[in-house]
């Protein structure tokens, strides 16, 4: 009997998954969307994917019927609706069967693009990384979190990644709005100057050269236990446990990528951060970073 069928019942193939991603004018770009993507590439999972613009997001969670984002430590500038968020098949005779945290029964009748019997909605990076290998497990699949210490590294490398980006983000997010589209771009525009108490995103950039190089020098300073972790790698590998991938590897990617897909001229510095760990790294994942799912146009109303 095939792994999925003691989760789903019914299904005698995998579970069907579907995808939201952010729209933009580059692609995939966000670094939280791209730990799912890498994660559903590296597991090699047939998945389809909408592109949903920033001012849609808000209401695609009322189409779908899901609850604003709870994050921990949420302040005035966390946004209380975020992607990437996916649907799992399932049947109903089972939908109690992915008790995954950030796991949300969906009300079919607000779906209306899928012809899944039933699904359930995952929200967030993590649980949605935690979904995929419950749904999706050996030996049919490749694990994202496949050491005892997996879980230990995920948090060390999110803690490292989450003060990198709060330093980045001055670096960036002035950036952001040329990749995005008309009404994303304004969206994006507005919430941020908002939430940073600002008139213009340029206002969040360093003012000076010196103040700039002072960024990068506090930013790669939080990298560095990252490197390390790269570096002790065992056999010499690419990754953080050597030759073999996993889901803490991802999210220091994403975060590459996001540099990449925004500013190529940042991306170049921030890779010879290091003794080439971040290179190496980097061109291992990229097969990962490109794969993309059928593309399915999803309308929401606008919010």
């Amino acid at each position: 009997m095939p792994p999925f069928t003691r989760l789903f019942g019914k299904l005698t193939r995998p579970p069907r998954v579907h995808f939201f991603d952010i729209k933009s004018l580059v692609g995939p770009f966000s670094p939280n969307t791209l730990r799912t993507r890498l994660s559903l590439n590296y597991k090699r999972i047939d998945y389809t994917e909408s592109a949903i613009s920033y001012a849609d997001i808000k209401a695609l969670y009322a189409d779908l019927g899901l609850p604003a984002t709870q994050n921990r430590g949420q302040t005035q500038s966390s946004p209380k609706y975020t992607l990437p968020v996916i649907l799992i098949e399932t049947v109903p005779e089972n939908h109690e069967s992915l008790q995954t945290t950030g796991s949300f029964l969906l009300n079919l009748a607000l779906q209306g693009k899928l012809d899944y019997e039933a699904s359930r909605a995952v929200c967030g990076t993590l649980p949605i990384a935690r979904a995929l290998d419950t749904c999706f497990p050996p030996p049919n699949w490749k694990v994202l979190f496949p050491f005892q210490q997996s879980d230990k590294q995920t948090e060390e490398v999110q803690r490292c990644i989450t003060r990198a980006v709060g330093v980045a983000r001055r670096l960036i997010l002035p950036r952001v709005p040329k990749v995005l589209d008309e009404r994303g771009r304004k969206y994006f525009v507005d919430t941020r100057t908002t939430w940073f108490g600002v008139e213009a995103l340029d206002e969040l950039g360093p003012k000076s050269e010196t103040e700039a190089t002072q960024l990068w020098v506090e930013m790669t300073r939080e990298l560095e236990s990252i490197t390390n972790m790269l570096s002790k790698g065992k056999g010499g590998g690419p990754f953080i446990n050597g030759d073999v991938p996993s889901y803490p590897d991802f999210i220091v990617v994403a975060f590459l990528a996001w540099f990449q897909r925004v500013d190529e001229q940042a991306s170049e510095r921030l890779l010879e951060f290091g003794n080439g760990e971040l290179q190496r790294l980097w061109h291992a994942c990229k097969p990962w970073l490109s794969g993309q799912g059928e593309v399915i146009e999803w309308d929401v109303e606008s919010s």
